[in-house]
């Protein structure tokens, strides 16, 4: 019998679907995210506490707390967070006819909303 992998990436084509969510408390270690061509669903990240920053062309930008990161579908992914930032961060991995009215000002970056 054949395994099935499991996975939250999915393209929803009804209004909208929350594919998977969550908290991470990251105080207890260095953490690093990277998705080199993205995920197949937008993702959405809010920085509770904390601060971490996202590398985009080998630049690092950062991410204040308090602020929203929107990636959109089949973007790369990489943001990460220090241990000694003690963040918290809430996440989203979502997809639906819905989000056709959300535009990126530059298709192959992460919007950050401060």
């Amino acid at each position: 019998m054949a395994q099935r992998r499991f996975t939250t990436e999915k393209v929803f084509d009804g209004y909208m679907k929350v594919n998977s969510c969550g908290q991470q408390w990251l105080g207890d270690r260095d953490y690093t995210t990277i998705r080199e061509q993205g995920r197949v669903d937008f993702s959405i990240n809010y920085v509770n506490r904390g601060e971490g920053y996202y590398t985009l062309n080998g630049q690092n930008y950062p991410i204040p707390e308090g602020s929203l990161i929107l990636h959109f579908p089949k973007v790369q992914q990489h943001y990460s967070f220090k241990k000694e930032a003690n963040a918290q961060i809430l996440w989203a991995h979502f997809s639906g006819t819905a989000c056709d009215i959300l535009t990126p000002p530059d298709p192959m970056a992460p919007v950050v909303i401060p």
